[in-house]
């Protein structure tokens, strides 16, 4: 379990855990200890990485069974420092040899009742977010990615750090002490030269408080960012366009099936009512929730995504119920219902 916010010590546990084969579980440090309990027993984690100060949540969790060991990033305590254990690290480890279908990642997604469910992510989800590419209008040398995303979930963890690396452009990191504040990560972005980054649509609502943010802040890098999450209302998207003066596309997904509709401007003019179209690669349709049946342009049903798509989650953990739900025949369904124009 990698219980941390964004900082070099969460990027490098999940590369390690990637590379000897086992399977990593994102924590949003938000959470308490009751949330904490729930996955740590659910998931049978038997080590967690945490921040000096998350200590006094795990202090009722030692019954758990599977729950073995703390390391402790960025300090000291009463567990194992991860400093240490790097420093112990053998420059002749062996990679593990891993296949497109072992599994690799494990994120919790709050459902709208009972427990959280735990999504189970195979290797081929990692590189199945050629998406990116796309939302960003092709990523290019110079770029640096920066998000205020949280590194716990999927927008902040796969589309924001582990979907930027393959293209070789670098991922900067920021501990927020507080809530989002507009002025801090202009600055920031400012600073650093940050050129590319994903800001769900309460984030830009909040940079959108800043007046005339060009004339404030004159070094700006920024090119382009995308939304998602939420849909960015006409005024929003204005304002992006013509006051921040980046260019704008939106993308689609979810914890089970990621990244994988949306636009890219610099190959058509956005429409921004539409959710885009499905990047290359993903198939993508509506069909009739109940009976799995394709629908023809203007019906409304469910948006599904063909389950051989790289993005595709592997299966619920330890819930075969809730997987059965989930799919009909060759299609995952994601839930939300839409339509598909004639485009």
């Amino acid at each position: 379990a990698v219980h941390l916010p964004q900082r070099p010590e969460t990027a490098i546990a999940h590369m390690a855990c990637y590379r000897i084969g086992a399977i990593a579980l994102p924590i949003s440090k938000l959470f308490g200890p009751e949330a904490l309990r729930y996955r740590l027993s659910n998931s049978g984690a038997p080590a967690i990485i945490v921040e000096p100060e998350s200590l006094p949540k795990l202090e009722g969790l030692h019954d758990i069974e599977t729950f073995k060991h703390v390391i402790i990033a960025g300090g000291k305590g009463d567990g194992l420092s991860f400093d240490e254990l790097m420093a112990k690290g053998s420059p002749d480890l062996t990679v593990e040899k891993n296949n497109a279908e072992d599994p690799a990642l494990l994120m919790y997604t709050s459902g709208t009742t009972g427990n959280p469910k735990g999504v189970l992510q195979a290797h081929r989800y990692v590189l199945g977010h050629n998406g990116i590419d796309y939302s960003y209008n092709f990523l290019r040398q110079g770029d640096l990615y920066y998000s205020p995303a949280d590194w716990a979930w999927a927008g902040g963890l796969l589309d924001g750090l582990l979907a930027i690396w393959p293209y070789g452009i670098p991922v900067l990191a920021y501990k927020s002490k507080a809530r989002f504040d507009p002025d801090v990560t202009y600055k920031l972005v400012e600073k650093y030269g940050a050129t590319v980054g994903l800001y769900p649509p309460t984030a830009l609502k909040l940079l959108r408080e800043v007046s005339k943010p060009r004339d404030k802040y004159r070094n700006l890098r920024l090119r382009c960012v995308v939304s998602g999450a939420e849909p960015v209302s006409p005024e929003l998207a204005k304002w992006v366009a013509e006051e921040l003066k980046v260019e704008f596309n939106q993308g689609f997904g979810q914890t089970e099936a990621n990244y994988f509709i949306g636009n890219c401007s610099a190959l058509e003019k956005p429409k921004l009512e539409p959710l885009g179209k499905a990047y290359p690669g993903h198939v993508v349709t509506v069909v009739d929730p109940e009976s799995g049946k394709v629908l023809k342009p203007g019906e409304t049903g469910d948006i599904a995504i063909r389950r051989d798509s790289p993005v595709v989650m592997k299966e619920y953990w330890k819930n075969p119920e809730a997987m059965r739900d989930k799919f009909r025949g060759e299609w995952l369904l994601t839930g939300d219902t839409g339509h598909m124009d004639d485009e």
